[in-house]
């Protein structure tokens, strides 16, 4: 039987501040956000991001820098288009729940999303559906 290792909200805490940087930052400057030692912090990044991917750490001026990638950490998400539109039913119930990640979420998802081009294939295939002929409707659903 295999055991799922459980993540920590500390662990998931620091991972969503990793995931919301952008360029470049300062070693001392990021380690207080993330409540660790500098230290601490570089083998924090060392252990999520695999050697070349996502960051790159350098010195500069004696100074360490953490470069971050924010395309390389971003996720796909290989989703049937029954799965999009659950997702999409999801995030429209959960309206109490607002922050600031579900309102991103909800906007790629119903905006820019694969919903959105589902969407709009439903509704030209609603529009062909009522321009038919009888004639061409008995022979569809004949």
């Amino acid at each position: 039987m295999e055991m799922k290792k459980v993540v920590s909200s500390e662990v998931w805490k620091k991972l969503i501040i990793l995931g919301q940087k952008q360029g470049s930052i300062k070693l001392e400057d990021l380690a207080p956000e993330m409540h660790l030692a500098p230290d601490e912090t570089l083998q924090f990044i060392r252990q999520v991001f695999p050697e070349g991917t996502g960051v790159e750490v350098h010195h500069k001026d004696n100074e360490c820098w953490i470069d971050f990638k924010s395309d390389s950490i971003q996720y796909m998400l290989p989703l049937s288009p029954a799965e999009w539109i659950h997702l999409h039913e999801i995030l429209s119930v959960s309206n109490c729940i607002e922050n600031k990640a579900t309102h991103s979420l909800r906007k790629k998802i119903t905006e820019d999303g694969p919903v959105k081009v589902v969407m709009e294939l439903l509704n030209q295939l609603e529009l062909w559906d009522q321009e038919l002929s009888e004639a061409q409707q008995i022979i569809l659903n004949g």
